[in-house]
């Protein structure tokens, strides 16, 4: 009779045959990885002239408590399926902790409360959106882009980041990427776990880089005066996976409708399954997005869901001055790619 079956028979609860320290040697390990993506805002807030700190703190206390951790709990592990569920899980809490620390140390009024600051961090890094920052345009450039950075990392999954760049992981990545992606299962690029994982990083960067380099030559050719090389990349860190928080009070309203069509159709690209782009884009397999029936399922669904708000709001007459299609499409597209 081997140990877990003995616990069970003598009643210890089943948690108790988690390997924890195998567990917290994983999630020390990612979050010191991860604190290194506070140098992005801090680079940022030097360019603009602002301090570098509250980024370069944060950064520095959680890769040291990661590292420590890691260090700790060093010895031969395995990931099963219950540690897979856990990583995952303290990973994410750890995370928003990291999203929370540049906040707290900003002294900014409106983050200044830990719980505020966890509440952003939590949002961001989950990608859902939701905000306690009344006027976003009050942030410092660095703490704005820090905010959206959060959702660009949080966007495509913190663990899938890690199978793609660290080797440590291999034992148990498969555990790890089915517990931290959507859907009934994982549909590999490659028979090895840290290649897909690293196929879906790069489409998702050459995504977010595209979409950049559009939204910048709309804003450099005045075609939107007010998209700035700044909002440029503030924005096209949030579009690609479907976020939703901006630099800006009224979000995409005050820019131009070129630039809300452009960032239409990166949202609908942003709701499509990795897998299914990366082999009809880079493998050059379009027969394999035209026959894929999740796809063919998920447009029908934006078509209607925007024929309906379109519908609604031109009956209720909500821009006589034109505009009804675009707001209607725009709407449907963000409420359905969350």
């Amino acid at each position: 009779m081997n140990a877990t079956a003995r616990g069970r028979r003598v009643g210890r609860p089943p948690f108790l045959a988690v390997d924890l320290s195998g567990a917290l040697h994983v999630v020390g390990t990612l979050v010191a990885y991860l604190s290194a993506s506070t140098l992005v805002p801090a680079a940022v807030a030097v360019g603009y002239g602002e301090s570098p700190w509250p980024f370069l703190g944060a950064g520095g206390i959680v890769g040291a408590v990661g590292a420590g951790t890691a260090l700790l709990t060093r010895g031969e592990h395995r990931l099963g399926i219950r540690e897979g569920f856990l990583v995952v899980s303290l990973t994410w809490l750890a995370a928003a902790a990291l999203g929370a620390l540049p906040y707290v140390f900003s002294g900014d009024a409106q983050l200044d409360r830990p719980i505020d600051a966890y509440f952003e961090g939590m949002s961001g890094f989950s990608t859902t959106g939701g905000s306690i920052v009344v006027n976003v345009e009050a942030l410092s450039h660095g703490i704005a882009i820090w905010r959206q950075f959060t959702q660009w990392l949080g966007g495509i999954g913190i663990i899938v980041l890690a199978l793609a760049v660290l080797p440590r992981l291999r034992v148990g990545g498969r555990q790890l990427l089915e517990h931290e992606m959507p859907g009934p299962e994982i549909e590999t690029l490659s028979t090895r776990i840290r290649d897909t994982a690293r196929r879906v990083w790069i489409l998702y960067i050459g995504l977010t880089a595209v979409l950049f380099a559009i939204l910048l030559g709309l804003g450099l050719s005045g075609v939107d005066e007010e998209m700035s090389p700044f909002q440029a990349f503030a924005h096209a860190l949030t579009t690609i996976p479907t976020a939703g928080f901006s630099t800006k009070v009224d979000s995409l309203e005050s820019f131009t409708a070129a630039t809300q069509w452009v960032i239409v159709l990166f949202m609908i690209l942003g709701g499509i399954n990795f897998a299914l782009m990366y082999r009809a884009i880079v493998r050059r397999q379009p027969r394999a997005a035209s026959r894929d029936e999740e796809l063919r399922l998920y447009l029908a669904l934006l078509v209607l869901g925007a024929a309906l708000i379109v519908g609604e709001i031109w009956t209720e007459g909500v821009f006589p001055d034109g505009g009804t299609l675009r707001a209607g499409i725009f709407t449907a597209v963000s409420t359905m790619t969350t």
